[in-house]
Parts: structure tokens; C-alpha cells; sequence
């Protein structure tokens, strides 16, 4: 039977000076800046999507300078001007549809 372990971990020696703060320190400093990370390229890539697909997502679906001009055009067509009116008109059945 021993004594000195308890459940597998053995006790403190008590005879061992104890480790100076500068030096408990100093280990732990040698810790941290060993630290790395590393992303992988795959990692990357997909980030690099995500903030794409972000961007992309704030852009608005109509753009409103191209309607305001297309509006233009149409008021100032004449009525006589048919095939124009059905060209357009086609265009927009197309592009909601």
C-alpha cells in the first residue's frame, strides 16, 4: 500500500524549494507567445465568401436610377410611338415573370 498517492497522483514533495515568481513568470510568458494559429486555406476561402455574400446582400434588387431613367424615357414617348411601348412593356412582363 502507498501512502503517499492518492487516487494515482502523487503528493507535493515538500522538500523542493518552491519556484520564484519571476521565474513562474517568466514560464508562463514563454507559453503565450509560443501560442499559434493557423487557418487553413479552405478556412479562408470561405470567409472570404461569407463577406462577398454580406456585400452582395446589401445591394438593393432595383436599382432606382435605372427605373427613374426608364420612367423618363417612357413619359416622354408619344402615345403614337407603339412599338417602343410594347418593346418595354414586354421587357418588364419578361424580367417579373
Amino acid at each position: 500500500m502507498d501512502i503517499g498517492k492518492i487516487d494515482g497522483a502523487h503528493e507535493p514533495f515538500l522538500n523542493q524549494p518552491r519556484q520564484q515568481e519571476g521565474q513562474r513568470r517568466r514560464q508562463a510568458e514563454e507559453l503565450q507567445q509560443s501560442d499559434k494559429v493557423n487557418i487553413s486555406a479552405e478556412a479562408q476561402k470561405a470567409a472570404e465568401v461569407a463577406r462577398l455574400v454580406s456585400l452582395v446582400k446589401q445591394i438593393p434588387d432595383v436599382r432606382q436610377d435605372r427605373v427613374a431613367q426608364a420612367r423618363a424615357r417612357i413619359e416622354g414617348q408619344s402615345p403614337q410611338d407603339e412599338g417602343v411601348n410594347r418593346t418595354v412593356a414586354q421587357r418588364l412582363l419578361d424580367d417579373l415573370l
